[in-house]
């Protein structure tokens, strides 16, 4: 009888440590990250009027993202997310060596699937992939024959996003992000301006 009841209490020990281990695996997350972004634009196309421009870019922007997704299990999650890209300064470079700034903004709405490996230390590898519904707001002024031209133009598509990264749990609640991702393809829908993106963020998220 006693070795009844002691298999029964170490049978209901074991199944209460499964259901708060299952519990602790899954739930809501909110987060917000800041870093840098940088656009890389490609090709040639038409811009400020002027057909076979290039578009390039040397510098990094300001940028930051705000998320928040559901863990299904410890290596299954969904993400939705706000990323702010930045303004972006940019140079147009037209047929007979002139070179025109322009600036570009870029921001959106992602979601995307995470699968997550953790470990026994708290940290937790993740890579994600999905789509971003991105708005692109660009304006170049071209002056030909002393006549200018400014474009002004906004532009939204819906395009790829992957990512990967590192999160550190500092409390059963609260952990550290450190994230790269890329959004691929960004620009306008007649790819006048195009370009991907990547984003360089260091986060801090709460687990419900």
């Amino acid at each position: 009888m006693i070795k009844k009841a002691g298999l029964f209490v170490i049978g209901a020990t074991l199944l209460s440590v499964t259901g708060v281990a299952f519990a602790a695996d899954s739930g809501f997350y909110l987060g917000l990250g800041v870093g840098i972004a940088r656009a890389s634009f490609e090709g040639t196309g038409v811009a400020g009027g002027v057909a076979g421009t290039s578009v390039s870019n040397d510098t990094p922007a300001f940028a930051w993202k705000e998320y928040g997704g559901y863990q299904f299990n410890k290596n299954i999650g969904i993400e939705l997310s706000f990323a702010d890209l930045g303004k972006t300064d940019m140079n147009v470079n037209v047929p007979g060596n002139a070179i025109v700034p322009g600036k570009a903004t870029l921001n959106g709405f992602g979601i995307a699937a995470v699968g997550s490996f953790p470990s026994s230390m708290g940290l937790a590898l993740f890579g994600k992939v999905g789509g971003f519904y991105s708005t692109m707001n660009a304006s170049t002024t071209v002056n030909i024959f002393n006549s200018g031209t400014t474009n002004i133009s906004k532009e939204r598509r819906f395009v790829p996003n992957i990512g990967g990264g590192i999160n550190y749990d500092l409390t059963p609640r609260i952990g550290v992000r450190v994230e790269y991702e890329r959004f691929l393809k960004l620009g306008t829908s007649t790819r006048s301006i195009d370009t991907d993106v990547g984003m360089f963020t260091v986060g801090l998220n709460y687990k419900f």
